[in-house]
């Protein structure tokens, strides 16, 4: 191997190949996730989560190496700074069950088990109250409603809300939205 680095919280080690692929080995040196990927991260300690990157596309895999969610997408999880006001602890697993998928222009969830919970069909989540990156411009951008786990999307240019679940809290309607306060 290249490299070998040791990941103290799962006491695993993210090796790298001579030809730059990485995978996951065990402290007993077994292979765990055979060396494949441009890129491994861990996403999930509890669930065993990994994002993993090949030629510029994403998925999501388990300790085991098993696909959770396939390695199509262009990115897979949200930009926290964009939803400042909602302190994104993982932003490739909200409410500790969703994960965030973009494929093309589009958005989708899946859940930690590979469930698709919405379909590759939204243009955002999150609803952006301003442009630019500047704090006052993201202070009022919401993507997530804790009291109802609830998460923003929007299509055609309307917003509405979906829970962790995706079930229908608000029907895709509103032509803005407004800071939730608790």
């Amino acid at each position: 191997y290249r490299s070998i680095k040791y990941v103290e919280s799962t006491k695993e080690f993210i090796v790298t190949t001579a030809e730059g692929k990485m995978g996951i080995m065990s402290y007993e040196a077994a292979t765990k996730i055979s060396p494949d990927y441009d890129q491994i991260k861990q996403i999930d300690k509890d669930a065993g989560l990994y994002l993993v990157t090949n030629s510029n596309k994403q998925g999501v895999i388990n300790n085991s190496g098993n696909v959770i969610v396939y390695l199509e997408y262009d990115q897979i999880g949200v930009d926290p700074g964009r939803f400042s006001s909602n302190n994104i602890k993982n932003q490739y697993l909200l409410y500790d069950n969703c994960i965030p998928v973009k494929k093309g222009n589009l958005w989708g969830i899946f859940d930690k088990n590979g469930r698709q919970i919405l379909p590759i069909e939204y243009e955002d989540l999150g609803c952006s109250a301003g442009a630019g990156n500047s704090t006052t411009q993201t202070a009022n951008n919401i993507l997530l409603i804790p009291d109802y786990k609830g998460i923003v999307v929007k299509k055609d240019n309307l917003y509405g809300v979906r829970d962790f679940e995706g079930k229908e809290l608000i029907p895709i309607a509103l032509k803005t939205c407004l800071l939730y306060t608790s």
